[in-house]
C-alpha cells in the first residue's frame, strides 16, 4: 500500500527562501486543510522565514480543494495578477472564491476508500459485489464526503452530471476533468460537459499519486464553479 505524509514545515523554508531572498511575496495555494494537516507546517515555517526576511510575506490560501481545484484556483491567480491585483487582493479574492470551487468525482475500488475509513468494511465488500459506485464531493469545511451511491459507471455518470448542471456557475465556462488511470471514463465525461456547455474550456489530467493514494485507480472527476450547497442536495 502506498501511503502518504504531509509537508513538514522545513520543507517549505527550502521551497520559499529562495523566492523570499530576491524581495518577492510569495502566495501560496494549499491542498484542503480538511484533507491534510500540512497547514500546521505552514504556519511554523511563515514564522521562521518572517524573522529571516521581514520586509517581504508568504500568504498562505487553503484552497478547500484538491487535484483540479487547485488547479482552477491557480488560474485564476494568475490572470488576477496580470490585471494588476495586488498580492494581498489576491489572496482575499482566492479565498472567496475557494468556497465555490464544486468537485464531483466517482471511484471504482471501493477497498480505497475503506482503508481511509470513509466507508465500511462491509458497504466495501457488499459495494464491491453489487458494482456500486460511490458519488463523492469536497464539502464546504473541504473534506471529503460520500454523497450519493449508484449501481454501475453509467448511473453514477448521471449523477454527476445532474449535480454539476443545477449548481454550476452559468457564467463560468472552464473545467477540470481529472481520472487516476482512466482516460476512457475520462473522455465521456468530457462529452458529457460539453453537451451541458458548448462554450466549455475544459483541461483533462491525470491524477496525482498523492490524492491516488487515498481513491485508487479508476477514478473520474469533474471540476468546475458553482454552488456547493446546491451540489450536495
Amino acid at each position: 500500500m502506498t501511503h502518504t505524509s504531509q509537508v513538514s514545515p522545513q520543507q517549505y523554508v527550502d521551497s520559499f527562501s529562495p523566492v523570499l531572498a530576491t524581495g518577492q511575496d510569495v502566495l501560496y495555494i494549499s491542498l484542503s486543510g480538511g484533507l491534510t494537516n500540512s497547514q500546521g507546517s505552514i504556519h511554523i515555517a511563515q514564522d521562521e522565514l518572517a524573522e529571516i526576511y521581514p520586509d517581504v510575506s508568504i500568504y498562505a490560501v487553503d484552497s478547500l480543494s484538491a487535484s483540479g481545484g487547485i488547479g482552477l484556483l491557480i488560474q485564476d491567480a494568475v490572470e488576477n495578477r496580470k490585471n494588476g491585483m495586488s498580492v494581498q487582493e489576491n489572496k482575499a479574492d482566492l479565498e472567496d472564491k475557494s468556497h465555490r470551487v464544486c468537485h464531483l468525482f466517482m471511484v471504482e475500488d471501493l477497498l480505497f476508500l475503506k482503508r481511509g475509513g470513509r466507508i465500511s468494511a462491509a458497504t466495501a465488500i457488499i459495494g464491491t459485489a453489487l458494482s456500486v459506485k460511490p458519488v463523492l464531493v469536497i464539502d464546504d469545511e473541504g473534506k471529503l464526503t460520500v454523497i450519493d451511491k449508484k449501481r454501475g459507471r453509467k448511473q453514477a455518470i448521471t449523477e454527476l452530471m445532474g449535480r454539476c448542471r443545477t449548481s454550476r456557475d452559468l457564467s463560468r465556462h472552464d473545467f477540470s476533468i481529472i481520472h487516476a488511470d482512466a482516460p476512457e471514463l475520462a473522455a465521456l465525461l468530457v462529452e458529457e460537459v460539453k453537451m451541458l456547455d458548448p462554450e466549455a474550456q475544459i483541461s483533462v489530467n491525470m491524477l496525482t499519486p498523492i490524492i491516488g493514494a487515498h481513491t485508487g485507480p479508476g477514478l473520474a472527476a469533474v471540476i468546475y464553479y458553482g454552488d456547493r450547497c446546491k451540489m450536495i442536495k
